[in-house]
Formats: C-alpha cells, sequence, structure tokens
C-alpha cells in the first residue's frame, strides 16, 4: 500500500505546480484516434528533445517490452533546460489501496516515474509547459550496485544468466521503513536489521531465480540516499570455485578469465579471490613474453687497418684501397691536406668494402689520408686504430 501512496502525491504536486494555462485543449484528458495518430513514435533509450516555444502540448507514442520496466528521465542539465516542461503518461494507470480498499486511477506523474503498470503496452507520453528539454524512455536493467538518492526508491530489470539462489540488500541510512522486494520469484526469504541508534536500516530478500527470467527489483519507501547491491549471485560463486581449482596452464587461466569477464559488474564484486586471477594472469603472460635479446657487455677488439694503396683516379678524385678486417662492421676514410689532420674530413663505407672513392678535392694538392675499422656494439661503434698515413698529390 505504501508504494501507491506516492502516485497519489505526485498528482497532487502536480496540480499545485501545473502551468495556470493547463486546459483541456492542451491536456486532454481522453485521446481521440486522431490524437494517436499523430503522436511521434519513439523507442526505448532513445533521446527525444523536446521543444514546446511555439506549442504548448506535443503528444509520443512507444511501445514498452512486456518483460521489461521502463522510466521515463530528462536527459538534458537543468541548467540548459529553457521554461517549464510537465508530463503524463496514457492510457491512466489503475491501482488498488489495501488500506483504503479503493482502486485509484493516475496518469500525472514527473520523470523517474517506473512504468511497470504499463509493461508490454503501447503508451502514450504527453508533454506541455512553455520550454525546451530532452527525455528518454530507459530501460532499467540491473548491472550494477545503485548508490543514489531518490525520495521515492526505483524499480529495476533483473535477467540471471544461471539458476541459483540470488540475494539483494538495500541500505538506507535516512530512512527506517525501506525495504526491497523480487517479484515473481517464489520461496522469497528476508532478512531485517535496525540499528536505532546509528539509524541505519537494511533489508535483503533472497530466493532462487531461473536464469534467462526478467524479475523486478523494487526499492520502494525511500527518503533520501540509499545502496542496493546484489550479494550473493551463483554465478559468482562458480567463478570464485574456478577460480581455486585453476592450474597453471594458458588454457585454463585464460578460460577462468572469460568466465569472469562474463559476469556482470555487481557479480565481479562478489568474487573475493580475484586477486588470484590476476596474479596467474600477469604470471602467465611474463611466461609467454619472448626472452629479452641478449646484449653483448664486452666491447670487442678491432684490428687496425693496412692500407693497401692511395692513388689518384679522375680529376679531383682519389682512391683509397685497405685490406678488410675480419668481422668489421664498417670503415672510417678520414683525410686532410693537414698533416696533423687538423679540419680532417671523413667518408664512411659498409664493412664488405675495401675501398673508397674520395670526391671534390682540389687540384694539385697534397693530401693526407688513413682508415680505420669499426664494429657495432650496443648500438654504438668501437672503432680500431687508424692505419698508417698515406700521401697523395690529387691530379
Amino acid at each position: 500500500m505504501k508504494k501507491y501512496l506516492l502516485a497519489v502525491a505526485s498528482f497532487l504536486f502536480l496540480l499545485l505546480v501545473a502551468p495556470m494555462k493547463l486546459d483541456a485543449a492542451s491536456l486532454p484528458d481522453t485521446l481521440t484516434a486522431g490524437d494517436m495518430a499523430k503522436a511521434q513514435e519513439i523507442a526505448v533509450n532513445n533521446e527525444v528533445a523536446v521543444d514546446l516555444s511555439v506549442e504548448d502540448y506535443k503528444l509520443y507514442k512507444i511501445t514498452l517490452p512486456a518483460d521489461r520496466v521502463c522510466t521515463l528521465v530528462e536527459t538534458m542539465a537543468e541548467a540548459d533546460r529553457e521554461g517549464s516542461v510537465s508530463y503524463c503518461y496514457y492510457p491512466p494507470y489503475t491501482y488498488y489501496d489495501d488500506e483504503d480498499k479503493e482502486t485509484y486511477e493516475s496518469r500525472y506523474a514527473w520523470p523517474g516515474r517506473d512504468f511497470e503498470y504499463y509493461a508490454g503496452k503501447v503508451m502514450y507520453v504527453g508533454v506541455w509547459g512553455d520550454g525546451t528539454s530532452a527525455f528518454s524512455v530507459k530501460d532499467l536493467e540491473f548491472t550494477d550496485n545503485v548508490n543514489q538518492r531518490s525520495d521515492k526508491g526505483t524499480t529495476f530489470n533483473f535477467r540471471p544468466r544461471m539458476t541459483g539462489t540470488y540475494s539483494f540488500k538495500v541500505d538506507c541510512k535516512d530512512s527506517k521503513g525501506v525495504w526491497v522486494e523480487l517479484s515473481n520469484a517464489p520461496n522469497v526469504t528476508e532478512d531485517l536489521k535496525v540499528e536505532e541508534a546509528e539509524g541505519d536500516y537494511t533489508h535483503t530478500v533472497t530466493a532462487t531465480l531461473e536464469a534467462g527470467k526478467n524479475y523486478v527489483v523494487g526499492v520502494y519507501n525511500v527518503s533520501g540516499k540509499y545502496s542496493l547491491s546484489l550479494v550473493k549471485s551463483p554465478a559468482s560463486d562458480a567463478v570464485a570455485a574456478q577460480i581455486n581449482g585453476m592450474n597453471a596452464s594458458g588454457e585454463s587461466i585464460n578460460a577462468t578469465g572469460a568466465a569472469y569477464d562474463a559476469l556482470l559488474p555487481s557479480e565481479k564484486k562478489l568474487v573475493s579471490n580475484h586477486n588470484v586471477l590476476e596474479a596467474a594472469q600477469t604470471a602467465y603472460a611474463e611466461a609467454m613474453k619472448p626472452p629479452a635479446p641478449v646484449v653483448n657487455t664486452t666491447k670487442p677488439s678491432v684490428a687496425k687497418v693496412k692500407m693497401k694503396s692511395a692513388k689518384p683516379a679522375k680529376k679531383k678524385t682519389v682512391l683509397v684501397k685497405w685490406k678488410k678486417v675480419s668481422g668489421a662492421n664498417g670503415y672510417q676514410v678520414a683525410y686532410s691536406m693537414k698533416k696533423n689532420f687538423k679540419k680532417a674530413k671523413s667518408v664512411n663505407v659498409a664493412g664488405k668494402k675495401s675501398k673508397a672513392v674520395l670526391k671534390k678535392l682540389k687540384r694539385g694538392k697534397k693530401y693526407y689520408v688513413k682508415v680505420r675499422a669499426w664494429k657495432n656494439y650496443n648500438g654504438q661503434k668501437a672503432y680500431g686504430k687508424f692505419s698508417k698515413v698515406a700521401k697523395v698529390v690529387c691530379k
């Protein structure tokens, strides 16, 4: 009965805050065939932009899934909204008040009202006012634990992937009467804990649920901030057992990791030995890494080059020849017009070569030439000693 009082409260609230221009023309009590035909069709989880700057009333049509609970949420930030935009739903939903022994009807509500009464039906959302906003009809699927502030609670869908015992717990420090329900779940057991001194109220429901079937998890009579958490799941228990039985093979570790990844976020939080899986995955990944390349830490020795000849070739060129050094990766040929090699220039050649041509020299000038070999070493060059210096006059 308590949860139905909210519908009456919402009706009275909207009567007080509804714009004064509201009348039968802008918000009809019933819909005609013409109204329904003009309604814009929308889909679950799709955002709808509302602009009432010209019209003060719009109508939208949506077919809700039969096995899911949805809600209307405003998706535009409050600071970005303009004017006053309100909502109502068609057809009116009815509910029975256990205390009054009366059936009530309502179609007025604000964003956040759960459409559990409209599941599987065609619903029309009427929007009126004098501003702009945006909304969507959102599927309330429970995948992760919830921690939010609300003055009425929330209803969620939950579809288990494994048959077994599940438990949900609601905790609220601001409301003594909050509770959680599992609809369509037989043999529900409940645990209630009240700590007056701390102002803490918790309620847990446990039931055996069937894989693939949709259940409704409802949190009711909330006033303030509350948390809803999944505290037991057979899927989480199965993965925890799989981790305990895991061996060091890649097949076992990968299969266990895939089973963990398939859990809902709320179920992953229940796997208390997940650190064991993480450690095994890290160790296996390290074992599978290719071995690091062997780095030669000993500087190689490089033999001194023996010069064979340095002779003038074509105009302004000199041909230098030398004897190859075993294992050399390359050679450096240095030349200068100064005996002390001041302002010397050099050319590098590959290790498979044993000659080099010095170009763009000055005719009639004497040049001093020497050669040394190098071997690659840790990304650097280890040089040997220079050969004897050869003298040559350029043509």
